[in-house]
C-alpha cells in the first residue's frame, strides 16, 4: 500500500528556509485555512501577507520555497 494513500495535499519547501520566516509564514497559513481557505490559497495569500509587512520578511529568501502539490482548490473542498 502506499504511504500517501489518501492525501490530497502536500505542502513543502524546495530548499533550506530561514526558522523565523517558516514560523511566521506557517502562522498566517493556518490562519487562513481556518478561516476557509483552501491550503494552496492560504499560501498564496500568507505569503501575500509577509510581503504586506515589510522589512526583512518580505524578502522571498525567507518564504519562497514553499509550494503547494496536490488536488486544486475545488477538489479539496467538494470532499470535504
Amino acid at each position: 500500500m502506499n504511504r500517501f494513500s489518501g492525501i490530497r495535499i502536500i505542502l513543502l519547501r524546495r530548499e533550506p528556509a530561514d526558522d523565523v520566516g517558516t514560523q511566521i509564514l506557517m502562522q498566517r497559513l493556518y490562519s487562513h485555512i481556518s478561516s476557509g481557505r483552501s491550503p494552496d490559497e492560504a499560501l498564496t495569500l500568507a505569503k501575500s501577507d509577509l510581503i504586506s509587512m515589510g522589512g526583512p520578511i518580505a524578502n522571498p529568501y525567507f518564504w519562497a520555497g514553499f509550494i503547494h502539490i496536490g488536488a486544486p482548490r475545488d477538489l479539496v473542498k467538494e470532499a470535504a
